[in-house]
């Protein structure tokens, strides 16, 4: 998706991610990307590479893959990926949904791409039905989940610099105070030299009233105002 004030800009800004960046429940011109492009007034074009589902193992392989340059312009300013906890199940294989995406392993504290992810079969999706059996399959899968994101993230910074000197990669985390795991992640991303904001410490407030920044209160995707929010960042 391009932001409609692209014009003829010669530097681009990118956003990656899954829903959250893409805008699920919102209109087109209601998202991050589209609230940015207003700001910046056309002085960028703006690529939103998110999509529903996707995680920061996406990123990567658009990058690696060619795709990015192919759309992108010759000069990226800034390249932001909205993360969030759960991408980790994405990044280990645990989404129902992706079951064919790009799979990504750490061998020997080595990053490596290993072709994609595949359908459980026959036999594993009965298995799956077994809420006992999803429970330990997802716990043993995530024992090292977050250490494998970590890596991810960082490969994909290093691929953005290699491709496009000087820009910057921008982690906006969107953390939630219920969970020790955002705040764990969050220490290791910036152990690895990312830079990481907290969304929390840009949306007032996000932690005591996040149904501010909802859609609804059984609907935690951003809304506009927090797009608006962020945007202004």
């Amino acid at each position: 998706v391009v932001s409609p004030n692209a014009g003829q800009a010669s530097e681009c800004i990118l956003f990656f991610g899954g829903s959250f960046v893409f805008g699920e429940g919102v209109e087109d011109w209601q998202n991050l990307p589209s609230q940015t492009s207003r700001l910046v007034g056309g002085r960028y074009r703006l690529l939103n590479f998110g999509f529903h589902g996707y995680g920061p193992n996406k990123m990567l392989a658009s990058l690696q893959s060619g795709l990015v340059t192919e759309v992108a312009c010759s000069t990226v300013r800034q390249a932001v990926y909205l993360a969030l906890e759960y991408h980790m199940q994405r990044v280990a294989g645990l989404a129902t949904w992706d079951t064919a995406g790009p799979r990504y392993r750490l061998e020997r504290g080595r990053l490596v791409r290993r072709g994609r992810f595949e359908p459980p079969g026959a036999i594993g999706f009965q298995l799956l039905k077994s809420l006992l059996f999803s429970r330990l399959r997802d716990s043993l899968t995530l024992v090292r989940a977050d250490e494998l994101m970590v890596a991810i993230v960082s490969e994909a910074r290093a691929e953005l610099l290699a491709q496009y000197p000087g820009s910057r990669f921008l982690v906006l985390f969107w953390d939630s105070p219920e969970s020790v795991g955002s705040t764990v992640l969050m220490r290791r991303m910036r152990a690895a030299g990312l830079e990481v904001v907290p969304a929390s410490e840009l949306l007032a407030d996000l932690h005591v009233d996040p149904v501010r920044y909802q859609l609804a209160r059984n609907e935690t995707h951003p809304n506009a105002h927090a797009y608006r929010t962020l945007a202004a960042f």
